[in-house]
């Protein structure tokens, strides 16, 4: 009489637990809620590109003025790197490389993972202009020596944590008239979800 009685009640449960997930259906929800959006500079977004200088320390804030240790001109023949006032975005600008030479240029920008996550970060090079590029003249690694440009094995980067690239160019065979690279992707992107930052 009392196993009975248990199963009936049990049966009741399942019952009236379908009957209460049928009555709260709904088509469609609209609510507004307060949203806040800011777009930030390369060198105070999430993943931040910050200017280095040769000894790969950060160069001041550039957006506001603070060029003290940055190069006047490229003509200075030292790779370098900056924020641009109008645009926000950092430009990279490599000059008066040797042909058929190999050329390791150290401390060029820096990466900073800026957001609540750990990165995995690799960086592309590629042409985008007219004719024919040769973005495989160019390596990218990390100051310790770690390759940058492999999606397949990319660099943790940890919450707070940044990292300071360096560029080799092996020009054999590419003379004066020859463009190499236009432009550079910096991926972040967090391991535990796949997203890009």
């Amino acid at each position: 009489m009392k196993r009975r009685t248990a199963i009936l009640t049990l049966g009741g449960l399942v019952a009236s637990g379908g009957a209460a997930m049928g009555t709260g259906a709904f088509t469609s929800v609209e609510a507004d809620r307060d949203f806040a959006v800011d777009v930030r500079n390369d060198d105070s977004a999430y993943l931040a590109l910050r200017p280095v200088d040769a000894d790969g320390n950060v160069v001041g804030n550039l957006s506001e003025g603070d060029t003290d240790r940055v190069p006047e001109t490229p003509e200075q023949n030292r790779p370098f790197s900056l924020i641009d006032e109008d645009t926000g975005r950092i430009d990279i600008a490599v000059t008066a490389l040797n042909a058929d030479a190999m050329t390791v240029i150290s401390n060029v920008f820096q990466i900073d993972n800026q957001g609540r996550n750990p990165i995995d970060v690799y960086v592309d090079i590629s042409y985008e202009g007219e004719g024919d590029g040769n973005p495989d003249v160019v390596e990218v690694s990390t100051s310790n020596g770690n390759a940058l440009d492999d999606d397949e094995n990319p660099v943790e980067l940890g919450d707070g944590n940044s990292l300071v690239v360096d560029l080799t160019f092996d020009t054999s065979g590419i003379g004066p008239d020859d463009a190499i690279a236009d432009t550079i992707t910096i991926h972040g992107t967090d391991p535990n979800r796949g997203e890009s930052q």
